[in-house]
């Protein structure tokens, strides 16, 4: 890895994250023990991705967004009235 782009990562600049998320995702491709690789700043910021990574987090968000219609509609038709 780069140190000055991971500076650049560091300081809020994304333009290299795609790039970044390449490079890293040799990782997951060669070694089957990884489903996924990230980077993380010290106060917990998403800095790059793998697209392994990228297509979970996608998942999960569409999911939860999924279930929370589902729970909103289920409730709205149990709520008791009086």
């Amino acid at each position: 890895m780069d140190p000055l782009v991971m500076e650049q990562l560091a300081n809020g600049d994304f333009s290299a994250a795609a790039q970044t998320g390449d490079i890293i995702s040799w990782t997951v491709e060669h070694k089957d023990i990884f489903s996924a690789q990230y980077i993380l700043s010290l106060d917990e910021t998403l800095l790059a991705a793998d697209e392994n990574y990228n297509n979970k987090a996608l998942l999960m968000v569409t999911l939860f967004i999924s279930r929370m219609k589902r729970f909103s509609t289920s409730n709205r038709r149990t709520h008791s009235k009086f």
